[in-house]
């Protein structure tokens, strides 16, 4: 399918009533969505986002009309889809991802509008959301999976001001000689802006995110932990 920046994609529904751009951003993937929604207008984006955020029933013959007003590429796989008539688009964990593709900021603003809109829908979402501190969950063989992929040079950042449970969910999985150039790299560095720490560490989340998908590993998000026998 032809691939289309997010900016024209966004100038071209800002045009389109709100009702009409949550059908079609239903339709896109989750991190795509985040990347229209950082163009478009605060009220226009939280009206969207609360849209989203309840999952709506949605039938072919309507998908087919939104096609007529919007650039065919884009619905075209879902117009030539046999056999489903109708189909949920939104719903909670569709926005967490949303949420979770958002620079934080902006992400919590997204969840305080659902939580002023609907306390319960607003917990369901945020239960659903895989946070860097939830890494402190993870299994060690999960976790060392993990950090094949993470760049040792970026982990002292990554790990600035976090709780001792979780730097030590770290720690306890690196050798006696990383552990303690990571002790020695996080004391030589100077201040850093906490925003580059959260830029780190959502990149992190973003590979769970991604290993989990490929079946590379599983989270717990929300809850106790799994009990097995």
């Amino acid at each position: 399918m032809l691939e289309i920046k997010s900016t024209d994609l966004a100038n071209f529904l800002s045009k389109e009533q709100p009702s009409t751009i949550s059908i079609i951003l239903g339709f896109l993937p989750s991190h795509k969505v985040a990347e229209i929604l950082g163009f478009l207008d605060d009220d226009l984006r939280t009206e969207i986002i609360l849209r989203l955020a309840s999952p709506t029933p949605t039938k072919q013959d309507i998908v087919s009309r939104i096609e007529q007003v919007f650039i065919r590429n884009v619905v075209s796989k879902i117009a030539s889809k046999k056999g489903k008539d109708e189909k949920d688009i939104g719903g909670p964990k569709m926005v967490a991802e949303i949420l979770q593709s958002l620079d934080k900021e902006l992400g919590d603003q997204m969840l305080g509008a659902i939580q002023d809109s609907s306390p319960d829908l607003a917990s369901e979402i945020a239960g659903q959301l895989f946070t860097f501190e939830d890494i402190a969950k993870m299994t060690d063989s999960d976790l060392q999976r993990l950090m094949r992929d993470v760049p040792m040079e970026k982990l002292p950042l990554a790990l600035r001001g976090v709780k001792e449970e979780l730097f030590e969910k770290f720690a306890g999985n690196l050798s006696k000689r990383a552990r303690e150039n990571l002790l020695e790299e996080m004391e030589l560095s100077g201040k850093v802006k906490l925003s580059e720490v959260h830029i780190v560490q959502k990149d992190i989340v973003t590979l769970v995110r991604s290993l989990e998908a490929a079946g590379e590993l599983s989270i717990n998000i929300g809850g106790e932990e799994e009990e097995y026998v």
